[in-house]
């Protein structure tokens, strides 16, 4: 363990996902520590190091806690921890960040637990003042009494005393026992003043304590009322985060349904796309088909036209003049012919382009569904 690592205390940083949720909390134990090369910087490894490693004083503390709320029904440490869930020690998880985990545990039971056994103790304090200011205006009262009467008593012993130094001074050679009467009658006087002054030592004590109970009870009072006022601000900022998150959830689900018409709009006119090229590429397979019926009808032709050729060269010492008529013919032909081939190229790249623009679409409309 790192004895030399540098603490300072600092506030709450404003990166914090506590800055935005409790902004008027007083932050008094924020810390900061300059962690080694090595460590490692995950937030929930660095929690559950401190949580499970702490120091033996802080266990006693938690051990010293469990035994006093244990008579109110609170769980104690072991139980926490043996609660389940996300938690760390005796913590529940509320939130991960990258560089920041959110623990806890107060809840609303825990709340409404504390508030009943402050005022339970308020109660109890309460009565226990009443008891002991009763008790101390009793004692005070008795001695009072005490004072009065041993007054009285002192008084009348003066009297008695004064009575019997005159009686002394006259008949002192006679009575001689009188001065032993007279010396009793003196330690009586000391021992009662003895005892006025340990009653008004009493008295003076059970003030003070009186006073120390009432000084208790206004602190007591100071924190409940401090903690009543953190509870009611953490409920409020609860409330309204949780009025956000609702308002937020909204309005995701309205962009979602708009969301949603646009792409049912878009796959409708895709659908209608689809068809139209649908009905243009069998059209366009029609035309292409004539055109290569046509295109071979004008290849027989051309192979007609060979045979003739041929059968013409073989007359053509008899009929030069039917020949070279042929001849203009056939050339004739073969420019139609390719012509024919040139139209049948065409058609076929047109076709090919559809097929593919068709593919395309199909593509499209396929992703389009799949998003939807």
């Amino acid at each position: 363990m790192h004895t030399d690592a540098n603490i300072e205390q600092a506030g709450l940083p404003a990166s914090s996902q506590l800055t935005s949720c409790y902004g008027r909390a007083d932050f008094a134990d924020a810390f900061s520590i300059d962690l080694p090369e090595a460590a490692s910087h995950d937030a929930e490894c660095i929690a559950r190091h401190i949580f499970d490693n702490q120091p033996e004083w802080i266990a006693a503390l938690l051990k010293l806690r469990d035994l006093l709320v244990r008579p109110f029904g609170i769980k104690g440490t072991a139980d926490l921890r043996a609660a389940g869930g996300d938690r760390v020690n005796i913590f529940r998880i509320f939130g991960r960040y990258p560089n920041e985990i959110v623990l806890g545990s107060l809840s609303d039971a825990i709340q409404d637990l504390v508030a009943r056994l402050a005022a339970r103790l308020h109660e109890e304090a309460q009565a226990l003042v009443d008891q002991q200011a009763a008790a101390a205006a009793a004692q005070q009262q008795q001695a009072q009494s005490e004072i009065a009467r041993l007054g009285a008593e002192l008084a009348t012993v003066r009297e008695q005393l004064t009575g019997a130094t005159a009686a002394l001074c006259a008949e002192q050679e006679a009575h001689a026992g009188t001065r032993v009467a007279l010396h009793q009658r003196d330690l009586d006087v000391e021992r009662l003043t003895q005892q006025v002054g340990d009653q008004t030592e009493r008295l003076t004590e059970q003030e003070g304590f009186r006073l120390s109970l009432e000084a208790k009870l206004v602190h007591a009072r100071d924190a409940l009322e401090h903690f009543r006022t953190a509870a009611r601000e953490q409920r409020e900022q609860e409330a309204h985060r949780h009025e956000q998150q609702v308002q937020q959830v909204q309005a995701e689900l309205r962009q979602a349904n708009q969301t949603a018409i646009v792409r049912q709009n878009e796959i409708t006119q895709l659908n209608r796309d689809n068809a139209r090229l649908v009905a243009e590429a069998t059209a366009t397979t029609r035309l292409a088909r004539d055109q290569q019926a046509h295109g071979e009808a004008l290849q027989s032709a051309l192979n007609r036209a060979l045979t003739d050729r041929a059968r013409a060269e073989a007359e053509r010492d008899a009929a030069q003049s039917a020949a070279d008529a042929r001849a203009a013919e056939l050339l004739q032909v073969r420019e139609a012919r390719d012509s024919l081939r040139a139209d049948l190229t065409k058609l076929a790249a047109q076709l090919e382009a559809q097929q593919q623009l068709l593919v395309d679409y199909r593509m499209r409309l396929g992703g389009a569904d799949a998003a939807g």
